[in-house]
């Protein structure tokens, strides 16, 4: 049963993260060298940042493959590689640093819909600005994921017998590195919880106001005399962080209210641990296919490398697109300051 449980959820935690790290390095590598559109090099700051959070997440979920699983009255979480030591300061740092890249990631989604606002109204917030708001997600994460060592009980032949129920193992087997999130009194664990849903609530607060600010500050004039390009990014942009932002309701949101409350009465729910924090790893291979697939110029490259006609055929589409004829570049470019080079990917 030991290796079964184990097999499964590091299976698909290790094809997660690769496939995450992957996919976040050509983000930001892509935004780093698509200087060809420069209406969409204005946001490349929000991507590489947003991109290189959720790497160091991927990265940290290879490392350590956290994970949990319900006991009575308490929370399990473990650290399933065997390669990572299995001493408890190790388990600490395991697990500090896996909830604070997770919830750094959550706060991440508030600063884009801000950053949008900023350049909807043509008065982007400076980088001081930016940084400010970075740093009260940044407090909110580290404030969560860095006090788990006073969260989280240590092991101790008192919990023992439990893990090894709650993970159906035999009295013999070797055990992974693990700490107890003790439920039976209210206490650290219920201000973790609580905690939880604080980083939550003002996390999409932010992003509805944000959203209600962004839609009355563009005016029908304004749209209207916006370029065809400015108008594709904006669209692309928007559902990109549409997208990042629905999607964690699901895979974090969810779990983490579920979390408490089988945690108080007791239930022991054998897997959910595995798939609740299997889904929260998937924030970072899900945030940076959205970006290639909503961008076409990153489209284009990854399923097209190393075939510039192809991009071409790209560019060509999406002008019959947005006009509704075949209109060329140079008809265009009276329309966008910047100039257009015969081989500019939208």
């Amino acid at each position: 049963m030991q290796i079964n449980r184990t097999t499964i959820h590091s299976f698909f935690d290790t094809v997660l993260s690769i496939l995450g790290i992957i996919a976040c390095s050509l983000v930001i590598y892509l935004s780093l060298t698509n200087y060809k559109n420069k209406a969409l090099k204005v946001y490349s700051i929000m991507l590489v940042t947003n991109a290189t959070v959720d790497l160091l997440y991927a990265i940290n979920t290879l490392c350590t493959f956290c994970t949990a699983a319900f006991g009575y009255k308490a929370v399990f979480m473990l650290i399933d590689n065997p390669y990572w030591p299995k001493t408890v300061w190790w388990t600490y740092a395991g697990l500090c640093t896996n909830l604070f890249l997770m919830f750094l990631s959550v706060g991440m989604l508030p600063l884009q819909f801000i950053y949008r606002y900023g350049v909807m109204r043509t008065k982007p917030f400076t980088k001081k600005q930016m940084f400010v708001f970075f740093c009260v997600s940044l407090s909110f994460a580290t404030m969560h994921g860095f006090v788990s060592p006073w969260t989280f009980k240590p092991p101790s032949a008192e919990w023992e017998p439990r893990i090894r129920e709650a993970l159906s193992l035999d009295d013999d087997a070797e055990l992974p590195g693990y700490v107890v999130g003790d439920v039976r009194t209210f206490g650290v664990m219920a201000l973790h919880f609580i905690d939880i849903f604080v980083i939550m609530f003002f996390s999409y607060a932010v992003i509805v106001v944000m959203v209600f600010l962004s839609k009355r500050t563009l005016t029908m004039e304004e749209v209207t005399s916006a370029s065809p390009l400015t108008k594709a990014v904006q669209r692309q942009v928007t559902r990109i962080i549409y997208v990042q932002a629905i999607y964690p309701l699901f895979v974090v949101c969810a779990p983490c209210f579920i979390f408490p409350i089988l945690a108080v009465k007791g239930a022991e729910v054998k897997f959910f641990g595995e798939w609740a924090m299997l889904s929260m790893h998937t924030p970072p291979l899900v945030n940076s296919l959205s970006v290639i697939l909503c961008v076409p110029s990153y489209r284009g490259v990854v399923a097209h490398p190393f075939t510039a006609e192809k991009v071409r055929s790209l560019n060509k589409k999406f002008l019959r697109y947005y006009h509704g004829t075949k209109m060329t570049f140079t008809q265009l470019q009276p329309t966008i300051t910047a100039p257009i080079s015969s081989n500019y990917i939208t």
